[in-house]
């Protein structure tokens, strides 16, 4: 059987995967099934909480659709709503994330010293680093 469908590419901003959804289904007499699958990256976003925010909005509009079953993030805002929950979460992975392109960075700088050409090719978004902070108690999101 041959498959169609439909692709969805949005880029939210710089620093930002696109956010991508592929919806799929075999061609059949009856009733099309669907299959979906879709990500994306926003640990670099230069504009981090409002992006996030964005595509859980996006997903909640999918969802309204009946084209979405279930979805979730690395930082459980989809599920939560609320950042003094999701926070802790993205501000671990940024440190650790952190930690490890600085230990690189020296061992760039130390390679260089030593007369070893190396060339930065990387995206200038994945110098900035993203921290989340919760004023108050006031609850975020839906």
């Amino acid at each position: 059987m041959l498959r169609h469908g439909h692709l969805i590419l949005v880029k939210p901003c710089e620093g930002c995967d696109p956010f991508v959804i592929g919806l799929t289904s075999f061609r059949t007499e009856g009733k099309p099934c669907w299959f979906r699958s879709g990500f994306t990256k926003r640990q670099y976003a230069t504009r981090f909480v409002q992006v996030h925010e964005g595509v859980c909005k996006a997903l909640d509009l999918v969802k309204e659709k009946g084209l979405l079953l279930t979805a979730k993030d690395g930082a459980e805002f989809y599920e939560r709503r609320h950042w003094s929950r999701s926070a802790p979460i993205v501000n671990e992975v940024t440190g650790i994330t952190r930690a490890f392109n600085d230990m690189l960075s020296a061992g760039i700088a130390a390679a260089r010293e030593q007369g070893i050409a190396i060339e930065d090719i990387s995206d200038p978004a994945t110098k900035s680093y993203n921290v989340v902070r919760v004023k108050g108690d006031k609850k975020q999101g839906v």
